[in-house]
Parts: structure tokens; C-alpha cells; sequence
């Protein structure tokens, strides 16, 4: 089975983007080509234009569509919505939802509950795929994560009971083998209970106690490793700031950005001041 790749690069250098389209060995008629265009809502002109002449948008949505008219057996589509607009994320995804064959990459929820009907979680220490999309996986995920928190938090006061319980028995343990040299037992105390081979044997006994509750604390140990092994926790995010003596950081006086020869804006003035919190 051949696999296919998304994004890609494309020659770049050719005459038009059908020329570009037709040096990938598509051998499809001019018009296939504007109707598969056309279901991402792009215009048949674009294919007389340079391939650099167009948005990115309209570069990525030219080469899914090349892809799936390749008729390649199996695609890996990754983030497919980059470069997109609103409008263009809705197409992309009726888009997608007509075509089979691919595993797509997305951090787009919407995309992905539109696009697929299956969804393949790679986890902590297993690989899974479950009928449905992305919503319904996570809601499954939701419970199961539920319910073996609730069963870990069971587990983890049972290990507590168990540690205490350990403790208490080698504790008991401790001081009945002291009792064999005569350290915590009197003469004639020893002599009324048997003497030394009965302090012996309770000595074993409390031994074997504190080792049999040692191994259950451990299987119990171990059954809780078993059941978080697929729970995942968001760790804290800390953000410290410098500091700085200065109020004033930076000034910006008649700035201009621009894409190619494009202006996007112009002459704009602003400042950076100590604690601004600043979103690009």
C-alpha cells in the first residue's frame, strides 16, 4: 500500500499551480482538478496563477487536494487547518468528511469531531482506537479516568492502613527480639512462660506477620501502579517575570509589518511597560 503525506512541499518554480498540481503524475483533466478545488471553495483561476502567488491558505488547501487526487492508498493528514480561517476550517471539514483513507493530526476539535468516525489514542504506555470521534472519546476518557481515580484513592488508604499496620507489627517484632538477650523481659516472667524457646517462636511468628502484611502493602502497591498507568495530569505552569528597576521597557514609533510587498500594518506606536502582559 503507498502512504501519503500532508503538508508537503510542491516544485514552487513552475508556470502556473496546475503545472504544479500535474508534476506530482496526477493524470487527471483540468476540470477533475477545478471540481476537487472547488469543494474547498477555492476559484478555478488560481490554477493559471504562479503557485507563490497565492495565500497559504489556498497553498495548503491546493495540495490536499492534489493528494486526494492522486488516489493515494493511504494519507497521514497533519494539522490541515493551519493558515486557515473560520470559513476555511468549515470547508476543510466537509472536505474531509467525504474522503476515506487517512489518519488525521489536529489539535482542531471541531475538525476532528466533523472529519472521523474512529479515533486512535497513543497513551502513556498503550496505543487504543475506539469507534466514534474526538467527542465521544474524550467523554469515555472523562469516565474511565473517574472511575480509577476513585479506585486509587480506595487503594491509597488501604496502603496507608496497611503501612500502619507494618509499622505497628515490626515495632511488636522489635521488641519480642529484644526480649531473647533479656531486654525487655524480666527473670522470673521468662520463666513462667516458657523461657527462651517460647520468646523465640513469638519472635518468628511476629517476623512472619510483618513480612506477610509487608507483601500486602506491596501487591497493593503494585495493583495501584497498574490502574493509574494510563491517568495524565496537567502540571502547574509558573510564569516569573523579571524584574526591572525601569517603568518604561520599550517604545515603538511608526512601525510597519509587512507580508511580501503587502502592507498588514502601518505606522502603529506603542509601548511596553513593567507587568504588561502582552498576546501576539
Amino acid at each position: 500500500m503507498e502512504f501519503g503525506y500532508f503538508p508537503f512541499d510542491l516544485n514552487g518554480t513552475l508556470k502556473s499551480t496546475l503545472d504544479e498540481i500535474r508534476a506530482l503524475g496526477i493524470g487527471c483533466d483540468e476540470w477533475e482538478v477545478e471540481r476537487e478545488i472547488g469543494k474547498l471553495g477555492l476559484r478555478s483561476d488560481v490554477l493559471a496563477r504562479p503557485l507563490r502567488t497565492l495565500s497559504k491558505g489556498e497553498q495548503t488547501k491546493i495540495k490536499l487536494a492534489a493528494l486526494f487526487l492522486k488516489e493515494i492508498g493511504f494519507l497521514l493528514i497533519d494539522e490541515p487547518t493551519n493558515h486557515l480561517d473560520e470559513n476555511g476550517r468549515a470547508l476543510m471539514a466537509s472536505y474531509l468528511a467525504g474522503k476515506k483513507g487517512f489518519i488525521l493530526v489536529s489539535h482542531d476539535r471541531a475538525l476532528l469531531d466533523a472529519a472521523t468516525d474512529h479515533t486512535l489514542s497513543i497513551n502513556k504506555t498503550n496505543i487504543e482506537i475506539q469507534r466514534g470521534n474526538f467527542s465521544s472519546w474524550y467523554r469515555n476518557r472523562a469516565l474511565r479516568d473517574q472511575f480509577e481515580a476513585a479506585e486509587n484513592e480506595k487503594l491509597q488508604k488501604e496502603i496507608r492502613r496497611l503501612e500502619t499496620a507494618a509499622a505497628q507489627a515490626k515495632h511488636w517484632a522489635d521488641q519480642v527480639e529484644a526480649s531473647k538477650i533479656g531486654g525487655g523481659v524480666c527473670r522470673s516472667e521468662t520463666k513462667s512462660i516458657g523461657g527462651r524457646a517460647y520468646i523465640g517462636e513469638k519472635s518468628r511468628r511476629m517476623q512472619q506477620r510483618r513480612k506477610n502484611l509487608e507483601r500486602s502493602r506491596q501487591r497493593a502497591v503494585e495493583e495501584k501502579s497498574a490502574l493509574l498507568h494510563d491517568l495524565e495530569k496537567n502540571e502547574e505552569l509558573r510564569i516569573r517575570p523579571l524584574s526591572y528597576r525601569a517603568e518604561l521597557l520599550a517604545e515603538f514609533r511608526g512601525i510597519s509589518v509587512f507580508f511580501g510587498e503587502n502592507v498588514i500594518c502601518d505606522a502603529v506606536h506603542f509601548q511596553i511597560n513593567r507587568g504588561d502582559r502582552i498576546a501576539l
